[in-house]
Order: structure tokens, then sequence, then C-alpha cells
């Protein structure tokens, strides 16, 4: 299907044509995760972890639990997926956050709120996240013990 727009400049007595596809959008619409169907008409399972974890964002809204082994093949977007669909841990993600020293300081920082064994050696790996896990986390759990 097809739609033709005629622009027409009348000073220079032109006239254009402008040929939208509709096919054409309704494919980029489902590349970038907004569309339910591909332009075959077939069902698009989000088959990476960032489009599971944004189609459990912005079409679901929630949990999203089908989704769920998609997305903690990740750990940036299990990280997300915790922090902004979920509001709490992601026990399914934690194995693959735990190796990445980012995702794992950030995952401490906003959902665990604390100490994280599990993780800890992943973390001391980066000079930079060492060092803030060590000030942030280890510093203020001996405080309060």
């Amino acid at each position: 299907m097809e739609t033709r727009l005629e622009i027409q400049n009348r000073a220079m007595h032109q006239s254009y044509t402008l040929t939208v596809w509709v096919e054409s959008i309704q494919t980029r619409i489902t590349t970038i995760g907004l569309g339910i169907k591909n332009a075959n008409g077939k069902s698009n399972m989000r088959k990476t972890p960032q489009e599971a974890y944004r189609y459990a964002r912005n079409v679901i809204e929630g949990r999203w639990p089908k989704g769920e082994a998609i997305i903690a093949r990740d750990a940036e977007w299990s990280f997300w997926y915790a922090c902004d669909v979920l509001k709490e841990r992601f026990e399914e993600g934690e194995a693959i956050i735990a190796q990445n020293a980012k995702w794992a300081y950030w995952y401490v920082i906003n959902i665990i709120k604390g100490r994280w064994p599990k993780a800890e050696s992943a973390i001391e790996s980066d000079e930079e996240f060492a060092k803030l896990y060590e000030k942030y986390v280890l510093k203020s759990s001996k405080q309060t013990s």
C-alpha cells in the first residue's frame, strides 16, 4: 500500500510528488520495538534483551515473565529491568549482573542498597568501580554495624 502526496510550488510553477510506502513505515516501527507484528504479519517476540526490556517497560508497563529469560542474558538490560520495571531485585538476571563490574555496582547502589558478596570479585576487578564500592557501600555498611 502506498500513499502519494503532491506538493506544489506555485511561485516556481513546479510540482513534486512524495510517495510513502506504508509497509516500510510499519517495518521501521517494528524494529524500534513499538510494533507487535513484523511486516510479514508474523509475531515479533522481542528476541534481544533490549527489545524485551522495552516491551515490558513501554507496552506492558510492568513485569513480563515471558521475556525475563531473554532479558536475563544481558547485565545492562537486567539492571534496567530491575530498576525501571520491577523496582526490586531481578533474581533471574543477578548471575549475569554479578559478572559485570559496572552494572553490578549500579545494581548494588539502586536495588540491593548494601553489600553484595556475589558481585564483589567482579567489582574489585575494575579500579573505578572498586573505589566507588569501597567508598559508598563498604564504608557505609561498616558505619551502620
